[in-house]
Order: C-alpha cells, then sequence, then structure tokens
C-alpha cells in the first residue's frame, strides 16, 4: 500500500483523486519484467496491506519426475510419497491452535498461535502437486518447515501419532527439515473490504 496527498492545481482548487487505469499503466512501464500491478484500488487511510490482512494462502510446488520447465519453480521431489497419509496429516493441522514447531529457531514472535482454516494436498497432473495451507497468520519459516514434516510422513519415516506429537510438543527440533524456499508462493491475501472504495 502507499498513501498519497491530494495537490492542487494552477487555480489553486483540489487536485481530482488519482487515475488508477492510467497510473497503473504507467507504473507497469516502469517495472521490470518479473513485477506486474494488475490493480489499483483506494481503500481507507487506516488500511494496511500487512495487518489488515485477516487470512493468507501460500502453495508449495512439488513434481515427482524431472521437469525441466518446472525446476525454477516447483521442487523435485525424489522419493515416493504417500499422500493419503500426509492429507491425514493436514486434518491435524486445521485442528492444531499452536504452531511452535514449525516456527524458525530465534523469531521474534510473541504468538505461535495461528488459525489455519485449510491445509491440503491438491494433485494437479500424474507428477505434480501443490501443498495449500490458508490461515490468519503465519510464523516464520512455517510453510516450509510443515511441507518438510508432512514429507516425512508421506516417506513413512514417521508415523501419523509421531506427527501429532510433534505438532502438539511444539518443539522445532522435532519436527522436519524445511523445504528449499523456491517452490513456495504466497497465492492470495484476503481483507475484510469489499469493492466499495469507501471500506
Amino acid at each position: 500500500h502507499f498513501d498519497y496527498e491530494v495537490g492542487t492545481t494552477t487555480e489553486g482548487q483540489a487536485a481530482k483523486d488519482i487515475d488508477c487505469p492510467q497510473l497503473c499503466y504507467k507504473l507497469n512501464r516502469l517495472l521490470p519484467r518479473d513485477i506486474s500491478i494488475r490493480e489499483i484500488i483506494p481503500v481507507a487511510q487506516d488500511m494496511h496491506a500487512r495487518f489488515s490482512a485477516v487470512a493468507r494462502t501460500y502453495h508449495y510446488y512439488i513434481h515427482t519426475g524431472k521437469m525441466p520447465f518446472e525446476r525454477h519453480y516447483s521442487y523435485q521431489m525424489p522419493y515416493a510419497l504417500d499422500f493419503d497419509a500426509m492429507r491425514e496429516g493436514c486434518e491435524l493441522l486445521k485442528r492444531q491452535t499452536d504452531f511452535a514447531a514449525f516456527c524458525k529457531a530465534g523469531a521474534d514472535n510473541k504468538s505461535t498461535c495461528c488459525t489455519v482454516t485449510e491445509a491440503r494436498w491438491v494433485k494437479t497432473s500424474p507428477e505434480t502437486w501443490y501443498f495449500e495451507i490458508t490461515a490468519n497468520r503465519f510464523l516464520r519459516n512455517m510453510v516450509r518447515a510443515v511441507v518438510g514434516t508432512l514429507v516425512d510422513l508421506g516417506r513413512h519415516k514417521i508415523t501419523l501419532e509421531q506427527f501429532r506429537h510433534i505438532v502438539e510438543a511444539g518443539r522445532r527440533s522435532d519436527a522436519g527439515e524445511s523445504m528449499p524456499g523456491h517452490a513456495l508462493f504466497l497465492e492470495r491475501v484476503e481483507y475484510p473490504f469489499t469493492n466499495d472504495t469507501n471500506n
């Protein structure tokens, strides 16, 4: 988000509000190719892009075979995975409130409590999957640590009961390794606004 002040015209009158489509067009002409602005929307003065959000959704992408065109955006999984077991693990996550087990050691968090409303594995082709998780907030490194621990469950390195214990005990040292960051994407951020620019 950004703040702006309405200027005045040469006649001393208040200038009109920003032409959002035109500003969007001009910014996209200036920005590098890997950044794109899709829309600019006026919001309330107290709106904050980070702190006003009520939900965030992340996707973590994996593929099971060698796929050259996916290598920058998805993690190649060299192991066979039991996705049924991993789905059971996802159901446990939705019943948990404290995610200290998946918080980066030494992180400065006032609370490790999060409300997870969605956690699931989605198959998009015979060789591609993504993990989707939605919560009101996330801890530093949380999603990659969750995926790493679910992968341990899917490889049968731990049982479902051990997974439950890891989640409930809240010790980062018990959980799995964090997965590489290149396959993690912030997919969606939700705000308590309607399309009304006054909300």
